[in-house]
């Protein structure tokens, strides 16, 4: 498995939080190792690498989360051409994720 908050740069790691590290009891999201999600109250923030980011994480299913690097790499490109192609025009990240969430 391809562990992204410990195989990433150490600036980019600092952004993100694994759900079990942010709550201090177990959750259903924790046990699927999702990212937490901060808070925001602006939509300057909403939009930010950190929050878009972890909504995309997320937004995988988790055996492709579980992949090496190079399978994860290959799944993702094929997934977003996948999209993109069926879209036919551009695609707003937050449509994207919405697409990924949706099961085939």
């Amino acid at each position: 498995m391809y562990d992204v908050l410990k195989n990433g740069p150490i600036n980019l790691c600092n952004l993100f939080t694994l759900v079990s590290n942010a709550h201090s009891y177990a959750t259903r999201s924790a046990t699927v190792k999702k990212l937490h999600i901060k808070s925001s109250r602006l939509n300057l923030q909403l939009n930010s690498f950190s929050r878009l980011g972890t909504r995309l994480w997320n937004s995988f299913p988790l055996d492709t989360r579980n992949k090496s690097k190079f399978s994860f790499k290959m799944s993702i490109k094929s997934t977003l051409f996948h999209i993109l192609e069926q879209e036919k025009s551009y695609v707003e990240v937050s449509n994207a994720i919405q697409l990924l969430s949706k099961p085939n």
